[in-house]
């Protein structure tokens, strides 16, 4: 029975994880989430930070039930390929937080390459993200090495996020 370490192997070969679970840290200073493989054998383990503030940013975002309808239309795209499902909270953390973790970075390039350019606007109108985050998410994800400043909605959210409001 193989066993793998790396979590990018583990990514790229399929393999099932389980749900992230909240701890807390030795001083209880701060709180993660961790989840691990649930491969037979397989001792990969992932962890993320959890921000206090974006548990509260994330359901005034999606306390708008045609915004998360939207939001989650456009999931529908996203997780067509993914072994397991994001869902629009995952969604509204990935683009609004500093990770810098692949997986995030995917699920952002994904919503920016791959969603319809209309679905994206009706996003942005009912307030879920401005164009401002979208940009500001699409260059983050390009110091993990994914790039989709070049696509057609990618050129799109950066011309449209010149004429935001600040």
């Amino acid at each position: 029975m193989r066993w793998f370490r790396s979590r990018l192997i583990c990514r790229l070969l399929g393999h099932k994880w389980s749900p992230w679970q909240r701890e807390n840290s030795w001083g209880n200073k701060t709180e993660f989430l961790h989840r691990h493989c649930l491969r037979h054998g397989c001792l990969a383990t992932e962890k993320k930070t959890q921000i206090s503030h974006m548990t509260i940013a994330s359901p005034n975002r999606l306390s708008n039930p045609e915004g998360r309808a939207w939001l989650r239309a456009a999931l529908k795209t996203v997780n067509a390929p993914l072994p397991s499902e994001a869902t629009p909270e995952d969604m509204v953390n990935c683009v609004l937080m500093d990770h810098h973790d692949i997986s995030s970075a995917l699920l952002v390039a994904a919503l920016i390459d791959e969603v319809p350019g209309r679905t994206l606007a009706n996003i942005v109108s009912k307030n879920v993200f401005s164009y401002n985050e979208l940009n500001i998410a699409m260059e983050r994800i390009r110091s993990v090495g994914v790039d989709v400043t070049n696509t057609e909605n990618g050129k799109w959210i950066n011309e449209m996020a010149g004429f935001e409001m600040a």
